[in-house]
């Protein structure tokens, strides 16, 4: 990996090759960066000569982004590696004198503390990092984020449907209910179950009901399908007796 080249204040590094009409770039890390704002101006910022200045504005306008999508594209570009800050301050007084934009050629995500600060002719001492510094591009504050480690305490608890029987549904049908959902991949929530339980309460044939979701594959639950007298073995629901039809009945007709 090539070390990085410090430039001056909001300007890129130059990563021409010498002697030759064009730049050079890792297929591998352009394979690297999945934002397409990112890459292009990464490319681009390595086509700019060491007195170029970073202005966002410019970069937004060049490639028809706006402020959002750029902001974005720079801290992706700084995520991965391949765009550091650096703070420079005067010795003794940690005064701000500015910031370098430094472009890597390869992702680098060891943060430099032997750059030597060109205001002042002394390395960096790297400790300028908890200062606010001012963004040249969208001119706001930023302070430095810290991750936060997350709280025992707040563990989301998996959610089990067993435990969330309606008190009318037999153990197995509500497990074969649970599986169902699962395979159909509409696994049960602790909404659903309190919706359905309320659906279920108070009617005659719960588990025929559920049952008939099972077996039509249907994701929800529906009892006015079930009609009283259902039988609990075929699920099918209870129809009139029709008396038998025969011509006798009918002596004016053809058949």
């Amino acid at each position: 990996m090539s070390k990085p080249i410090n430039v001056e204040k909001a300007t890129p590094t130059i990563l021409y090759a010498k002697q030759a009409p064009y730049s050079s770039v890792s297929n591998d890390v352009v394979a690297l960066i999945a934002n397409p704002d990112a890459l292009a101006i990464w490319i681009y910022l390595q086509t700019r000569s060491s007195d170029w200045k970073v202005i966002g504005s410019y970069l937004q306008d060049r490639f028809s982004i706006g402020r959002d999508r750029y902001s974005k594209a720079m801290a992706y570009l700084k995520e991965i590696g391949l765009v550091t800050h650096e703070t420079m301050r005067e010795e003794g007084t940690g005064k701000v004198l500015g910031r370098r934009v430094i472009v890597h050629y390869e992702p680098n995500l060891q943060v430099s503390h032997t750059s030597v600060d060109r205001s002042v002719g002394f390395p960096n001492c790297g400790e300028t990092d908890n200062y606010l510094i001012k963004d040249f591009s969208t001119g706001s504050k930023s302070k430095p984020t810290v991750a936060k480690a997350p709280s025992e305490g707040k563990k989301a608890q998996k959610f089990d449907p067993l435990a969330a029987k309606p008190a009318n549904v037999s153990d197995k049908v509500w497990a074969d209910w649970c599986q169902h959902r699962k395979e159909i991949r509409k696994p049960l929530t602790a909404t659903t179950c309190d919706r359905q339980a309320k659906t279920l309460e108070g009617h005659h044939s719960p588990d025929v009901v559920i049952n008939q979701s099972i077996s039509n594959g249907w994701t929800g639950l529906f009892p006015e399908k079930v009609l009283p007298g259902a039988g609990t073995g075929n699920f099918q629901s209870a129809v009139l007796s029709v008396p038998t039809h025969t011509q006798e009945m009918y002596p004016n007709d053809r058949f």
